[in-house]
């Protein structure tokens, strides 16, 4: 196909996407404000662009939520200059981020078309494949569904809840291809993974490189799963296979490029207290059982087994890219599972969707088969829905729901105010400390100021930090950490916090919710 039809295809794709966008902006209660900040760790990205902007001009930056105003400068990401780019340009950040994630999305979808339009330019029912790839799923949704109704009822308080029993996070950690679009960071994240697989695919050895790099740059869990799956299929087609058509140079890049990655995210960041306090925090046991995985993988494992008994297993395994996605899919999936042979390091962060696509790039060649098999219609289209079932309810409960209070990605009028004040009137060294998380966090990506205690798993010793806040509440005591910093107290007036008559309240602004003093 042309790439003008596939991209034609690819924006329709999109549409899910499109539709939750504009529902999530233009329908929601009257009384609340959308921020653009549609996940709750969205606000982080932002955050951290934001510190490539408010400092001198450097590649790198430091963790926006560490209150010191020396903390190293050891991080960096290729999208955040993109993200400065909207920001510069004054749109507002959450919708940036939004802005970001759609287009991310689109190109996403595009070399993922790509991918199977190269691979099987005849394939039968072709739109049809693509339309499975991105949007399919397993049955998790239908399991969670009868499990909730028929063997816990009281799980959840309506019906269609219940597609969240088995769903991780609530559908969030992406258990499938087209769910981790709905992330902006994550549909960049892929974009760069599908388009190095298909440039490897198409032996284009230089640019599958440079992607290599620019994944492995934007993100430690994604890159660190991307050169595990092509490492282990180097070794394969070299060691096993004998594949000449691999040039050595590629090879001995991408372990140059896996010792790098490896040596800067575990051995160089690990050498500063700071990162090593966050890292002690990032290594959760956040795992899933199989009562997630098998309903998750079901369908597409079933299609790949059913795809190696129909063919032989030299004649299945016969071609370079089947060995490809198969090493992908086992990679992919242990990985998802380490906590089998190491201490976990969330596990379940290598799932977003990477063990479904490979196992489906893998089975594609039984699909004409499947769909031959059911020659009724109605036989047809009840596989069709079974297999988009999960992001069919999934975006269905997603649409229909009404928040009714703040969070990342709705906040009432005088917490926006509070937001556009730390916009105008915040700098740099400015320390929020507050008896508030939602505003203390989300001021980060508004303004230059640091918050003492900011986003709950980025800030360093966040629990002790917030101990030590309740202590100066009452008595009035400034941290030593806090000298020659104005010290800007952001106070909830809803929410009971007894001041010691002591503090200095130095008004700066106030509205129904909430004041600022600086202290």
């Amino acid at each position: 196909m042309k790439n003008r039809s596939l991209f034609s295809l690819s924006l329709l794709l999109s549409l899910p996407l499109v539709i939750f966008l504009l529902k999530y902006y233009l329908i929601h209660s009257p009384d609340l404000i959308p921020t653009g900040f549609t996940q709750s760790d969205n606000v982080v990205y932002i955050a951290d662009a934001r510190q490539h902007l408010e400092t001198k001009f450097s590649i790198t930056y430091s963790n926006p939520f560490d209150y010191s105003l020396t903390s190293p400068s050891i991080y960096s990401q290729p999208y955040n200059f993109i993200l400065c780019l909207f920001l510069l340009l004054h749109f507002d950040p959450g919708f940036a981020l939004s802005l970001f994630g759609i287009l991310s999305a689109i190109f996403c979808i595009f070399f993922s078309l790509k991918v199977v339009d190269y691979l099987y330019p005849a394939i039968k029912n072709k739109i049809l494949v693509f339309l499975l790839m991105i949007w399919g799923g397993g049955i998790i949704a239908v399991v969670g569904l009868a499990a909730s109704n028929f063997i816990f009822p009281h799980k959840f308080n309506d019906f269609w809840s219940g597609i969240y029993l088995l769903d991780p996070g609530n559908g969030w950690w992406g258990m499938n291809f087209g769910r981790t679009f709905i992330i902006p960071v994550e549909a960049f994240y892929h974009l760069l993974f599908i388009s190095a697989i298909f440039l490897t695919l198409k032996h284009r050895w230089k640019g599958a490189f440079i992607l290599s790099f620019l994944l492995c740059w934007t993100h430690p869990f994604t890159g660190s799963e991307y050169l595990c799956i092509i490492v282990g299929w180097i070794f394969v087609e070299k060691i096993i296979v004998r594949n000449n058509n691999l040039p050595w140079a590629f090879c001995i890049g991408m372990f140059l490029l896996f010792c790098l990655h490896f040596g800067y995210y575990i051995l160089f960041l690990n050498q500063f207290e700071e990162h090593k306090k966050l890292f002690n925090v990032f290594s959760a046991s956040w795992r899933h059982p199989f009562q997630v995985f098998i309903p998750a993988y079901i369908l597409v494992a079933a299609l790949a087994v059913y795809h190696i008994f129909k063919s032989s297993l030299k004649r299945v395994f016969n071609s370079e890219h089947q060995r490809l996605f198969f090493c992908w899919a086992i990679i992919a999936f242990l990985l998802s599972k380490h906590e089998w042979f190491i201490k976990p390091i969330q596990p379940i962060h290598f799932t977003r969707g990477y063990p479904w696509l490979g196992l489906f790039l893998f089975c594609i060649p039984a699909l004409p088969a499947v769909f031959n098999c059911l020659r009724n219609k109605l036989l047809q289209i009840i596989f069709i829905l079974i297999f988009l079932s999960d992001n069919l309810l999934w975006y269905t409960v997603l649409l229909s729901s009404k928040p009714k209070s703040e969070s990342e990605a709705y906040v009432r009028r005088d917490t926006k105010e509070i937001l556009q004040w730390f916009a105008a009137h915040a700098t740099l060294n400015d320390l929020i400390v507050s008896n508030e998380y939602l505003v203390s966090y989300m001021a980060n990506a508004y303004g230059p100021s640091r918050s003492w205690t900011g986003h709950i798993y980025n800030t360093p010793d966040f629990d002790e930090k917030k101990k030590r806040t309740e202590e100066f509440f009452r008595t009035a005591v400034p941290l030593t950490e806090w000298n020659g910093r104005r010290i800007i107290l952001l106070i909830n007036k809803n929410k009971a916090t007894a001041l010691n008559p002591l503090i200095s309240r130095n008004r700066l602004f106030e509205n129904d919710s909430y004041i600022i003093f600086k202290n």
